[in-house]
């Protein structure tokens, strides 16, 4: 079977030019036709992104399913008084990852992975979506800016993927470059679909590769394209690929 495999951070659909544009976002996937869409930096019901559920707007938009894993949830004691008084978010707000598939889905698992709390530097909540389909477990996630929070990252989505029932695909912003440690363990384990492919970041100059494709060994990659986009601060990596079957 083959199959378009697309990892890409949205950057909440706020592009290069700062014009925020979840349209925009969605012509470019629909146009790219994948039949696995693993996007990271996505809002749901939040004040700076027009109070939009993003992953299912974008879902709707691009004719795919779509499922949401939260990596920051946050409740609101009252609503804001900013939020349409009819909005379905006005109590809850909510930013992580989405993956959009046309492969029949089994089951759905959010997973928060450890991440820095103490210590000078940013510090923010990291996550791994794991849908389960008939042909493979896709892994979408997230990494942290520092290295001690990504080889322990590294440790949670590996256990992740040896536990599950289908071969493993892991897709997303792993904030490393490709000859960090912790690409090298999963390369030890995968085939890195995107080398060779060229950076994902920034979208203005790509001059470093921090967004992965890692696909089953018994896979075959037919090919894998950086695509320049204004939509996001990321470019879209797109992966063709053949299973095994």
């Amino acid at each position: 079977m083959r199959l378009r495999i697309l990892t890409w951070n949205l950057h909440i659909a706020i592009g290069a030019d700062e014009r925020l544009d979840p349209d925009r976002v969605a012509a470019e996937i629909r146009a790219l036709k994948p039949d696995i869409a693993a996007l990271q930096e996505v809002d749901a019901y939040k004040e700076r992104t027009g109070w939009v559920n993003q992953w299912k707007y974008i879902g709707r938009a691009v004719g795919l399913p779509a499922f949401f894993g939260s990596n920051v949830t946050t409740v609101a004691a009252a609503p804001p008084p900013q939020a349409p008084a009819a909005h379905p978010g006005r109590w809850m707000h909510q930013y992580g990852v989405a993956l959009l598939t046309s492969l029949p889905v089994r089951s759905v698992e959010n997973h928060l992975l450890t991440y820095r709390t103490e210590g000078e530097g940013y510090k923010e909540q990291r996550g791994c979506l794991e849908v389960e389909t008939r042909d493979a477990t896709l892994l979408c996630t997230h990494w942290g800016l520092h290295q001690e929070e990504r080889l322990a990252q590294v440790r949670e989505v590996l256990a992740l993927a040896e536990r599950a029932d289908r071969p493993a695909v892991v897709l997303g912003d792993l904030n490393a470059v490709s000859v960090s440690p912790e690409i090298a363990a999963l390369r030890e384990r995968f085939l890195d679909a995107g080398a060779g492919a060229g950076p994902t970041f920034p979208s203005t100059g790509p001059n470093r590769r921090i967004d992965y494709c890692f696909l089953p060994q018994t896979w075959r990659v037919l090919g894998a394209h950086v695509l320049p986009t204004q939509a996001s601060d990321h470019c879209p990596l797109l992966v063709e690929a053949e299973t095994e079957g």
